[in-house]
């Protein structure tokens, strides 16, 4: 069983933080990172053509725009990044200055930040080279769609693919993928004054655990928003904000996993100290504990999946997560 420790952390969270923007997490490199093992598949696994996009926006005179795309190697994809940056809010004002509130009333992702406080992990970390040059956590982005010589505003139809990577040289990477098992994530985009914009999609973790079985739970209405630019076959993200909800019922079944694997393998020593979390039944000890620690429940996901919208009190069954990253042009190779 994985570490109960780590799990009593919801360390999904912290995969939320990465997976949201990494599509499909899987091992990135030979480097063990607290979440590489994750992956993420798309729920539902609709078309992408019958998916509705954001509203194209028809280019002004007076709009920024963008360079152009250059021509594309054969094997290439483009325009492409790598993320190269993580921060969350610590605070109110932050999650103002980071656009952490999508709606009136949320608290801006501020439980994502006190977790990852409380674990002693920092997320830029993940992204960043350590001593030895290695990138823990290779976190790629490719917008599909987007063809050479169109400037931001002559695009249309466009997609954005996150996916898990392995490096080749500082600037060169390759997907790293199990053709398989797992699509990519797939966000229905555009790019418009030189703005990026997404719809909300639903995504499913699945964790696995030690000793068999996976930790499953759904981020939900994520959405990836930022300023592109250009540079050759790549692209940046600059101010990239990633937001998205995690359910209360999500977060109950994160508790419950945690009280069967303490009551399944009470010889953890880290059972001990999450005593109070076996107190109760998951519903009570959510609600008395882990939700106030958390900084509680501040949106509505209406039912059917159909919006997310503010609310008080009991109208509130979910809690928002938001993260600012920024991302460098690469390139990148398709797998193989």
């Amino acid at each position: 069983m994985k570490s109960v420790a780590k799990k009593a952390g919801i360390l999904v969270l912290l995969a939320i933080g990465v997976g949201c923007a990494d599509a499909e997490l899987e091992n990135p490199t030979e480097a063990e990172t607290p979440v590489g093992d994750a992956t993420i598949i798309v729920d539902p696994p609709n078309s992408m053509d019958t998916m509705e996009r954001p509203d194209e926006i028809d280019p002004v005179d007076d709009c920024d725009d963008t360079l152009r795309l250059s021509n594309v190697e054969t094997g290439h994809l483009a325009p492409s990044s790598r993320i190269v940056s993580m921060r969350v809010p610590n605070t109110p004002q932050d999650a103002l200055d980071m656009d952490c509130i999508a709606i009136p009333g949320s608290n801006g992702g501020l439980g994502l930040a006190t977790l990852l406080h409380t674990l002693g992990v920092n997320l830029d970390d993940i992204v960043k080279p350590n001593a030895d040059g290695q990138i823990a956590s290779i976190i790629l982005g490719h917008i599909s769609g987007w063809q050479p010589g169109e400037t931001a505003n002559e695009t249309e139809g466009l997609n954005l693919h996150m996916y898990n990577g392995h490096q080749i040289d500082p600037v060169t990477f390759r997907i790293a993928r199990d053709s398989d098992e797992s699509a990519p994530v797939m966000f229905p985009a555009s790019v418009s004054c030189q703005e990026l914009e997404t719809r909300g999609r639903n995504l499913t973790f699945d964790l696995p655990v030690e000793g068999g079985g996976v930790l499953p739970f759904v981020l939900e209405h994520v959405q990836v928003s930022g300023q592109v630019s250009i540079s050759g076959e790549g692209f940046s993200l600059n101010k990239g904000t990633i937001i998205g909800y995690i359910s209360e019922t999500a977060i109950v079944k994160i508790v419950q996993d945690i009280q069967d694997g303490c009551r399944e393998h009470p010889e953890e020593p880290t059972c001990a100290d999450l005593s109070f979390l076996l107190s109760n039944d998951a519903e009570s000890i959510t609600s008395a504990i882990v939700l106030p620690f958390l900084h509680g429940l501040d949106a509505q996901l209406i039912p059917q999946n159909t919006s997310v919208q503010s609310c008080t009190g009991t109208e509130c069954n979910a809690m928002s997560i938001c993260i600012r990253f920024e991302s460098e042009p690469v390139t990148v190779l398709q797998a193989g």
